[in-house]
């Protein structure tokens, strides 16, 4: 009769077992980040552990409602589903630029003899950069406002014959 072969056992490294115990090693029910519980997780186990598997543990235990996740702007904080929720610290929320009101109309970069020659609007709306405003058109001239650069420019030009 043919003698057994000796077969070695695979130790198997569960990665769920390793995240719960490296997110009740944390202090206080402080959540922890993908990447520190992957580093707490491999410490505890003596064994480096591959990034995918604490993912997949991590999605595994948040399914099965032993974890709790929260979205810290692009990251996920993880915390135990028992621990008591802790207050995470945001990041400030994004304001929009303070404008001028719409009422103040901006001040035209003209030299002065230019500026007392042309009649200035009653009402002059903001104007895009880029963009053109025919402010009066005569039989002699035409009188435009541009924006260059964010500077208003008043100019005068001859009409065309």
């Amino acid at each position: 009769m043919p003698s057994k072969k000796n077969t070695k056992t695979i130790v198997r490294h569960d990665p769920r077992k390793w995240t719960l115990k490296a997110l009740e090693s944390a202090t206080g029910g402080v959540p922890l980040s993908t990447s520190q519980i992957l580093s707490k997780a491999s410490a505890l186990s003596g064994n480096k552990i591959p990034y995918y598997s604490i993912s997949q543990a991590l999605r595994t235990l948040v399914r099965r409602r032993k974890l709790v996740v929260k979205r810290n702007g692009r990251e996920l904080m993880y915390r135990l589903a028992t621990a008591a929720p802790v207050a995470v610290p945001r990041r400030a929320k994004r304001t929009a630029p303070k404008v001028a009101p719409a009422s103040e109309a901006p001040t035209p970069a003209v030299s002065s003899e230019v500026a007392l020659a042309l009649p200035m609007p009653a009402v002059l709306h903001k104007i895009a950069p880029g963009e053109i405003a025919l402010l009066h058109v005569s039989e002699t001239h035409v009188e435009a406002a541009t924006n260059v650069d964010g500077k208003l420019v008043l100019k005068r030009h001859a009409r065309p014959a």
